[in-house]
């Protein structure tokens, strides 16, 4: 029902020359099965990640699977795409993510975004942020030792010449590490993260939450919308928007 409705969404906003796209996270028990105890371990049955994966693809729904890709380069990748002491991908991994969504835009060859730049890498001895929030919040007397992460150094390039499309995304946590390398601004305009579909995160505007909004305004305003979600959430993939965006768009279709 959920793919119903978001392939209905995905070609009414193409007639209004908007864009949707869904973004399937990986999340760190995917990545990592290998380190879940056998008492934990639970017989593999059909998942909301199959069911969704069928449905994109025979409905054809735009969508990036970083789930599949990331374990594609589980023991390929230059550098480790999850901590050892971290919930989500590594900083490193973020980039990866953020730089395939930029360049799975502009394959639709109707935005040239501004164009992200890595500047270098930092391999620092210590884990930053949000790399060891798992081993913060465990209040050990003795730091852990951990591999070794990498920080890439970003910058976007302005240009003129270049498209800034308007963005609305709809995100859990898997978000914030894209968010928080304070580029969004510089590649997009009119940029809003709605944290679970409730809190309004923004760089430049006083927290607000979307009950404060006028959601079909939000939608009308946006060029691109963005839904991700980790697999372990995908039972509650945008936490209300599809159905709040389906409403919207469905009854003026049916007037």
């Amino acid at each position: 029902e959920q793919s119903e409705k978001l392939k209905f969404i995905q070609d009414t906003l193409k007639k209004l020359n908007k864009q949707l796209l869904i973004i399937i996270a990986p999340s760190k028990a995917t990545f990592f099965p290998e380190y879940i105890p056998d008492e934990w371990r639970t017989e593999k049955t059909r998942t909301n990640y199959d069911a969704y994966l069928e449905n994109f693809e025979s409905k054809k729904i735009d969508y990036i699977n970083f789930n599949s890709w990331f374990l594609s380069l589980k023991n390929k990748s230059a550098h480790p795409l999850y901590p050892q002491y971290g919930v989500h991908w590594s900083i490193y991994g973020t980039y990866l993510a953020f730089d395939s969504i930029i360049k799975n835009i502009e394959a639709g060859k109707k935005y040239d975004l501004p164009e992200l730049k890595n500047i270098r890498y930092e391999l620092p001895d210590t884990l930053r942020s949000p790399d060891d929030d798992v081993y913060r919040g465990m209040n050990l007397l003795l730091k852990p030792k951990s591999y070794q992460m990498a920080y890439p150094i970003l910058d976007v390039q302005e240009d003129s010449t270049k498209t800034k499309p308007s963005l609305l995304v709809v995100a859990d946590s898997y978000f914030w590490s894209i968010n928080n390398f304070w580029l969004m601004d510089k590649v997009f305009n009119n940029y809003r993260f709605m944290f679970y579909y409730h809190d309004i995160i923004s760089h430049s505007s006083p927290q607000k939450t979307v009950s404060q909004l006028n959601m079909k305004d939000e939608i009308k305003r946006s060029d691109i919308i963005i839904l991700l979600c980790r697999t372990a959430d995908l039972h509650r993939l945008g936490w209300g928007f599809i159905d709040d965006c389906y409403s919207f768009y469905k009854v003026e279709k049916t007037k």
